[in-house]
This record gives C-alpha cells, structure tokens and sequence, in this order.
C-alpha cells in the first residue's frame, strides 16, 4: 500500500487539466476521472493503514457511483425545473405536479446513464490501481521443490 498514492503524477494530471482549458473536453473528462480514480484508492489506503478499514463491495461501489453521478452532473450540468404553484385550485394543481415529476424523470435519464458509464471507468480503474498495491503486499510464494532442482 506504500506505494499506492504518488502525488507527482497527481500533480502532473490536475495540471494538464488546468492548462487544457475549463473546457469539458472528452480528455479532460477522463483525465479528472483518472485523478479521481487516484484519489480514491489512496483514501482507501490510507483507511486501511491509518483505521485497518476494508470497505465492502457494496459501500465501495455505491461511493463510485455517487461520485459518478456527482461528475455526470458536472459534465453536463442541467436547468431544474419549476415546481409548480399551488393555486386555489387543488384538481388543477396534481397534473402540474405529475408533469412535474416527469420533468425529473426525463432529466435523471441522460444523467444516470453517463453516471453509469463513468462509473464503469471508474470502478476498473480504482480496482486496477487497487490490485498493483495489493499485490505489492503479497510475498512471492516459496518456489516448489522441482523448480529448485532444475
């Protein structure tokens, strides 16, 4: 886990983003996932060498994606709409109100989607740099007795 986090190249990833431009590009997208991806696994580390804290597959995976859907929103931010007025009339108030709901419904479509797709990419690359820390951890196994006889 010692060498899981390297703050250079967090560094030298924030800043390409900077100079790029505040410009959503498709590169700077991946590129703020990729350092996101970064900072997450050394929290995880760093929970388990300061608190020996593993979380599970559920919490891990539900923190992904609410980080996802953060950055969905971030990438392509969306106008909320209005909740409608109450008026004198109640009747008339419920269908406002239920084309008010699917006013949501149509905005959470397009954004859980790119959530979903940015977590895919995040979850594969928290568990890809999660794996090369691991297995930093893990002792070879002790060679077998045929392969010390060849």
């Amino acid at each position: 886990m010692k060498n899981m986090f390297n703050w250079k190249d967090l560094l030298l990833v924030l800043v390409a983003v900077f100079i790029g431009g505040a410009g959503w590009t498709q590169d700077s997208q991946a590129v703020i996932i990729t350092a996101i991806a970064i900072g997450v696994t050394w929290l995880l580390g760093w929970l388990l060498k300061k608190f020996n804290y593993k979380p599970g597959k559920l919490i891990l995976t539900a923190f992904l994606f609410v980080i996802a859907l953060g950055l969905s929103v971030l990438f392509q931010p969306f106008a909320v709409p209005a909740f409608p007025a109450l008026g004198e009339d109640f009747a008339a108030w419920v269908p406002l109100f239920i084309a008010y709901l699917g006013a949501w419904v149509t905005l959470a479509g397009p954004t859980v989607s790119n959530a979903t797709l940015i977590y895919n990419i995040l979850l594969a690359k928290v568990l890809e740099k999660m794996s090369i820390g691991l297995t930093a951890l893990i002792s070879p196994p002790a060679p077998s007795k045929a392969a010390r006889k060849r």
